[in-house]
């Protein structure tokens, strides 16, 4: 996967880290840390504060490098990169805001799964990490199918303008009241990346979340509402009126990234 590189890092890997039972919190330590600072360095200047991690995700026996960008942290939040030898240079695989970043047990085409907080699992897919919700359910495992549409939902002007939908009953929010979604899957309702038109109502009716989806997928989890993206996703929060949203985690592969 990677060419030999700094010796001292290779050395330096934790091998403790490859046991863990489920998830290890890296650990960031400023000053040269047997190289990894320097590595850090010669890819983004030394006029940052960054602290490093030596890590091996792929388990060869080499390094990769992990940066925290000590000047970005607010909240006990911080800017975090995660680097890889290739060739003859690091190149960045990873990069997020977090509190915090585990390496976990298993393993994705070889490479180890990285968490972050706000229930992010990082996976290793062609190259580059992708992120998605550590633990979700898809809410059409938990709906209750339903096809006739309120007629506060046949009237609002953006169902209206939808050329054939579903509709799925379940408690979203964890009120014990059931919302509808309200989806499309078919062209030309959808994109040509399979970005769908997913809204969501509350009993009486009003209209709490306007979402696009890949595929109108809706998933549920840690009290938040999750829609999907060729290179990642979003989470939204219950404000007490609508849907807004939270976060978004994206993958270095998608464009302007």
């Amino acid at each position: 996967m990677k060419q030999a590189f700094l010796p001292a890092l290779v050395l330096a890997v934790s091998a403790g880290m490859a046991m863990a039972q489920s998830a290890n919190t890296i650990s960031f330590v400023e000053g040269d840390n047997g190289g990894a600072l320097g590595a850090a360095q010669s890819k983004y200047g030394r006029s940052q504060a960054m602290s490093t991690a030596i890590m091996d995700l792929d388990d060869d026996g080499n390094a990769e490098i992990g940066v925290r960008f000590d000047d970005t942290c607010s909240g006990g939040r911080c800017d975090h990169a995660i680097l890889y030898f290739s060739g003859n240079q690091w190149q960045e695989i990873l990069d997020t805001t977090t509190s915090s970043l585990a390496v976990g047990r298993t393993k994705q085409q070889g490479v180890r799964h990285i968490f972050g907080d706000r229930n992010v699992q990082w996976s290793w897919m062609n190259g580059v990490y992708e992120p998605r919700p550590a633990e979700f359910t898809e809410i059409e495992e938990i709906s209750e199918p339903s096809g006739s549409l309120s007629r506060a939902e046949a009237a609002d002007p953006d169902v209206r303008e939808l050329s054939k939908v579903t509709r799925e009953r379940v408690d979203l929010n964890g009120d014990g009241s059931l919302e509808s979604v309200v989806k499309s899957k078919i062209i030309p309702d959808c994109t040509g990346t399979n970005a769908c038109p997913v809204l969501v109502f509350d009993a009486d009716g009003n209209k709490v979340a306007d979402l696009i989806s890949n595929a109108a997928r809706l998933g549920i989890g840690d009290g938040e509402i999750y829609t999907f993206g060729r290179f990642g996703f979003s989470s939204y929060a219950f404000d007490g009126q609508d849907y807004s949203r939270k976060d978004t985690f994206m993958s270095l592969a998608a464009p302007g990234k």
